[in-house]
């Protein structure tokens, strides 16, 4: 198998990480997280199969979809993906969860609760353009 077909072999549990909208947050305790928010995916990402519906322009059709040297020198990639699993010099970024913890603001907490319940249009018209 080519490394650009690696995503094909990636693991169900991967897989739900990749491609949604994700929140760096940091903790009471100050520690940080990288929480998914789990009702705002790509909106290019089939859900059901979790592939990509335009994969061969979604650079085109996506400015925020990362190349694979973008995501790796991002440290946006889990450390169990395959296109990094095997190099010991990657140090990831961020472990990715989709629970929310306990040493949450509550402030923090509520605003990442509105984010889930928002029309995922609302989302993006929102969030999307201050990470550009």
């Amino acid at each position: 198998m080519t490394k650009k077909n690696l995503c094909l072999q990636c693991s169900e549990e991967n897989k739900k990480y990749c491609c949604y909208n994700c929140v760096i947050v940091i903790g009471k305790s100050g520690e940080r997280y990288n929480i998914i928010i789990k009702n705002q995916p790509c909106k290019f990402l089939d859900t059901k199969t979790l592939k990509c519906l335009v994969f061969k322009n979604r650079f085109k059709l996506n400015p925020y979809c990362l190349t694979i040297k973008e995501a790796i020198k991002a440290n946006a990639l889990l450390k169990s993906c395959l296109y990094v699993k095997d190099n010991e010099k990657y140090e990831g970024g961020i472990t990715k969860i989709d629970y929310y913890p306990d040493d949450l603001p509550k402030h923090v907490l509520l605003r990442l609760q509105a984010m889930e319940q928002m029309r995922p249009e609302e989302f993006r018209r929102m969030f999307l353009p201050l990470i550009l």
